[in-house]
Formats: structure tokens, sequence, C-alpha cells
């Protein structure tokens, strides 16, 4: 793998190593911001959060957009056994979030890890059939709670944001593994065009600007930077 290549790859792990779904992007935003301005960029966000940098250039204007927000789940309410109940951010499918591991973030800055799962994982014991929609899945937390009470002392509310592990693999083959490769490897491959323009010093031919919207999977964003 040539190193262009790798530092995409090296870019596309450390963007999905910060979550974001839909509105809970600010850690996706400031690595995007950070990483520029290393390069030597004078990177600028408007009042959505959508960082937007020049890499050179005059007239003609091109711009090159990816997403930093993913689809994702928010707590819907706390169940009386210390469960929660998830809903979608995005268009997000039940059906591939069964038995994932997750994490949970408080308002307060905490963050709880826990696992999806159907209300009633073992089919050969269950009552009746449970499909995996919204209805039937919910969050075990990896904390010793068994009543709401006991979810409420974590910090835990109605309406903190929950974010699935992106489970990022680059084999030595090359392949990629993960989740949010929508859009997070489109982001990743932005950040190895700004990089490669830098250290090549070269001039472009036509203003060319980077811009990486933040509330694409939720309809809103992408065309109103």
């Amino acid at each position: 793998m040539n190193q262009k290549l790798e530092y995409i790859g090296d870019q596309l792990k450390q963007l999905t190593s910060h979550p974001s779904p839909s509105g809970f992007t600010k850690q996706a935003e400031a690595y995007v911001v950070e990483t520029l301005q290393g390069m030597g960029y004078h990177p600028s966000q408007n009042r959505k959060g959508n960082v937007e940098c020049t890499l050179g250039g005059e007239g003609n204007p091109l711009v090159l957009a990816a997403h930093l927000d993913t689809l994702g789940a928010m707590v819907r309410s706390i169940k009386a056994n210390g469960r929660l109940r998830p809903t979608t951010i995005g268009g997000h499918q039940w059906t591939t979030a069964d038995g994932e591991n997750c994490m949970v973030f408080t308002r307060d800055g905490r963050m709880y890890t826990g696992v999806v799962l159907n209300n009633e994982p073992s089919a050969h014991v269950a009552d009746k059939r449970s499909d995996r929609n919204e209805a039937d899945m919910e969050i075990l937390l990896d904390e010793n709670v068994s009543t709401k009470e006991d979810v409420l002392k974590l910090g835990i509310e109605n309406g903190d944001y929950i974010a699935m592990d992106p489970r990022t693999v680059i084999t030595p083959s090359g392949y990629i593994k993960s989740r949010f490769l929508d859009d997070k490897l489109s982001a990743a491959i932005l950040l190895g065009i700004a990089k490669w323009v830098k250290d090549e010093n070269i001039t472009l031919k036509r203003k060319v600007t980077l811009v990486f919207t933040v509330l694409e999977e939720v309809g809103y964003g992408g065309s109103n930077v």
C-alpha cells in the first residue's frame, strides 16, 4: 500500500474513532479542523458546524464535499428494568445493529458502553417471534443497573446520544471493513488530498475548497452549507 493510501487509511481510523451521529459531531469537527491547521491551512466553520477549507487556486471554483455525521440512535426512554429503549437518528436499520456494541453519551460528558439487543434474543425459548424493529430493540448497559432509578443515577436521560461501535479494520491486503464508510471514507480522502497538495507544493489551476458537512444523514446540511 503506497503512502498516500496509508495516510487515508489512518485518517479513516481516526475519523471513525470520533463518534458523530447527526447532532453530535463536535469531536469529529474539531479533529478535522485541527488536522487541516496542522497542515498549514486556515479552515473555518459556520454556525451549523460545517468545516470549510480552501486549498488554493483562483477562479472557476470547485467544491469537494463529504459529511462527517453518521447514522446513530438516541435514548427514547428508560425501561423499568434498567434497559434503554432507543430511537433512530437518520435511516438506521435495526436489522444491522442487533448484537452490536455501542456507547451512550450523557449531557454532562460521561460515556457508558453497552450492547444492542433484541427483546427476545433467544429464539428457541421465546414465547413469540420478535422482529428486529425499533419497538423490539433495547440497549443493555455494561453497568450494574436493574431499575430506571439506577440508570438515572448514572446521569443518563431521554434524548442522550447513542453511537454504534464502528469496528474499523483495514486488512493486510488493503480491504476495509467498517461502519460509517458513508461518509467518513470520503472525508478521509479529502484530508488526503489536502495533505498531497501541501506536501507536493502543488499550484492549483482553479480555486478548490473542501467542505465537511455535519447534518447529511437527517436530510439537512448537505445542500445548505
